[in-house]
């Protein structure tokens, strides 16, 4: 029994060895000792291990064989690539592309954890291995780590300064980190190496269109309809900066454009349901954000802006389970709270706003609305005293002024 434990032992040893996991058959050839120390063939396997090298072990690819990986994947045989994988890296020494190869087709199957695997191990076979550090920013991006993203595309970029793909992406990345003057600069380092790449001007723009520099974004929106006038994105867009310039009409048709264009595209739909509210169209705007919630399910912001309306209409408990499920999409926007709180107030559910408020007020705490209803719940709550006093000490806090004039609290009650 003992020399059949010693046998598989030692095969299995074996194994790991020609997977290049010395360390894992290290271990098992040092237990073995331990029990049996003058086993000689777990001496010599460990002898052996200190003297030579994991190339002594397996021959190298063949490079016809890394070709026919290659071949799986881009035919999108994504399954049947990873078992040649890891077939490949049993029986030869493997550098980092069989490595990165797997890690494509487990991205394009989905599997993060593979993925992330597959491509560091990659850059642990050579940190320089462009490909692998670039998918690794990628990957990251696509599962909302802008920051980490941010460090592989500056690694790549230190490799060559012209990898395109890597400055638009780490710009992109720059722009969801809030870090917009450093997104701008990259954008424009990508206009020097492709100035027709429209998606630049497309992203340049939204960056201006959030600084409030509408005029801005509006010539970086036409230079993107210059090169593309068929980019629903870039019509979108400009619609939003039309709007932002209270140019309703104007609006609505660029989100018209867009939509034909493409019929699907949920924030063109949640746009123009904006823009037909404020011209008074309250119905119409009821319609259209409606299918954006149809088209996209998690488009929190639809969800919050249907409640308002639902709110203005008087079906409240609509409202109420619309900003539900905005919360449980996004818990922390303090718009659904918002929304919510109106519909309680007006159900007189005043218990029920106070809860809500005090949740919100945590998640932003120089929130005016929220800090008036939460007050005026207290006061209808039969907390006059309190309510007002502890309204003032939040209002002094976060703005004891609008304008020249002192808050009268009494007056929101």
């Amino acid at each position: 029994m003992l020399t059949n434990q010693t046998d598989n032992a030692i095969s299995k040893a074996s194994k790991l060895i020609k997977k290049g996991e010395l360390e894992e058959a290290k271990n098992i050839y040092n237990n073995l000792l331990k029990k049996f120390p003058n086993n000689i063939r777990a001496q010599k396997g460990l002898l052996q291990l200190s003297k030579k090298k994991i190339t002594e072990y397996r021959s190298k690819l063949p490079q016809q064989k890394l070709h026919e990986l290659l071949n799986l994947y881009n035919t999108h045989n994504f399954i049947k690539s990873l078992e040649c994988g890891k077939e490949l890296i049993n029986n030869f020494l493997c550098g980092p592309d069989v490595y990165w190869i797997m890690g494509l087709s487990s991205s394009s199957l989905k599997n993060f954890t593979d993925t992330k695997y597959y491509l560091e191990k990659a850059v642990q076979i050579d940190p320089k291995h462009i490909e692998s550090l670039f998918q690794l920013g990628v990957l990251f991006q696509n599962n909302s780590n802008p920051q980490l993203s941010i460090n592989y595309y500056k690694r790549v970029l230190l490799l060559n300064t012209n990898h395109f793909y890597a400055r638009f992406n780490l710009a992109t990345c720059l722009g969801q980190c809030n870090q917009k003057q450093d997104a701008i600069i990259e954008f424009e380092k990508c206009i020097n190496l492709n100035p027709n790449y429209f998606h630049i001007y497309i992203n340049i723009g939204i960056i201006y269109l959030d600084m409030d520099n509408i005029e801005i974004a509006q010539c970086n929106f036409k230079k993107a309809l210059e090169l593309n006038q068929n980019s629903a994105i870039a019509l979108n867009n400009y619609g939003v900066s039309l709007f932002k310039d209270n140019k309703f009409d104007e609006a609505i048709t660029y989100y018209q454009k867009a939509l034909i264009i493409d019929p699907h595209y949920a924030e063109a739909y949640l746009n123009f349901g904006t823009a037909l509210k404020d011209l008074g169209d309250l119905d119409q705007s009821i319609i259209m954000t409606e299918k954006a919630i149809k088209i996209d399910p998690s488009l929190v912001e639809a969800y919050n802006n249907l409640a308002g309306m639902l709110n203005i209409k008087g079906e409240y408990q609509k409202a109420i389970e619309l900003c539900k499920k905005s919360i449980e999409i996004a818990e922390n926007r303090v718009e659904a709270f918002c929304n919510m709180s109106v519909s309680y107030e007006y159900l007189g559910e005043y218990a029920k706003v106070l809860d809500i408020c005090n949740k919100a007020i945590k998640i932003e705490p120089g929130n005016i609305s929220i800090i008036i209803a939460w007050g005026r719940s207290l006061f209808k709550l039969g907390r006059k005293t309190d309510s007002i006093q502890k309204l003032e000490i939040k209002l002094g806090q976060v703005a004891p002024y609008f304008g020249d004039q002192k808050l009268s609290v009494l007056g929101w009650f």
